[in-house]
């Protein structure tokens, strides 16, 4: 059923009415124009620069130079070319990837999990637990950066960073440097 068309009575049954629902257009006033008009001339100006930047990245630098801005021609993909190599854009991405995959999937089962138990159970802490989930999704990261980078740079994450990194590369407690027992002349207290 389009838009225009709308189904009148109970449960889809009755007739239906595009004539009405099509003449319930809002009649076309001055103001109302004005508004389009502003709207377009405010997303034009938004988008502009955006598609002048992709516009002249896709132009050779020895064209553009020559030809100017405003010119027409010179397109090639070398300049992404260059960008991908000598940026080391591969490494960078699959580093992005090793990051944004698991964070992503960790968040999704921690907040699937605590919606589940939050519409399923009913106790005291369920409103709490649902605004922490809420609020803690809706923190912008890049306002965590500069904490985080303050931390690192007093040495304070660093250390915490040392400390859980070599506790992951210690041996387990069946390796043999773990499992030396007390000589045998040592005192037992």
């Amino acid at each position: 059923m389009s838009t225009a068309t709308q189904a009148v009575g109970h449960r889809g049954r009755g007739r239906t009415r595009t004539a009405e629902v099509a003449q319930q257009h809002r009649p076309r006033t001055a103001k109302r124009t004005l508004l389009h008009v502003f709207l377009i001339v405010m997303s034009l100006s938004w988008v502009f620069p955006l598609a002048w930047a992709v516009f002249n990245s896709l132009r050779d630098y020895n064209y553009t130079s020559q030809h100017g801005y405003v010119s027409f021609g010179g397109f090639t993909l070398k300049n992404y070319a260059n960008a991908w190599k000598q940026g080391d854009f591969g490494r960078h991405f699959w580093n992005s990837v090793i990051i944004t995959v698991p964070s992503v999937l960790v968040t999704l089962i921690l907040a699937s999990a605590v919606a589940f138990v939050v519409s399923r159970y009913s106790f005291k802490a369920n409103i709490v637990l649902l605004g922490l989930f809420t609020a803690a999704n809706l923190l912008p990261q890049q306002a965590l950066l500069v904490p985080l980078f303050k931390a690192v740079q007093l040495d304070r994450g660093a250390v915490l960073v040392q400390r859980v990194g070599h506790a992951l590369q210690q041996p387990g407690p069946s390796s043999s440097r773990t499992s030396r027992s007390r000589p045998a002349s040592a005192p037992s207290c």
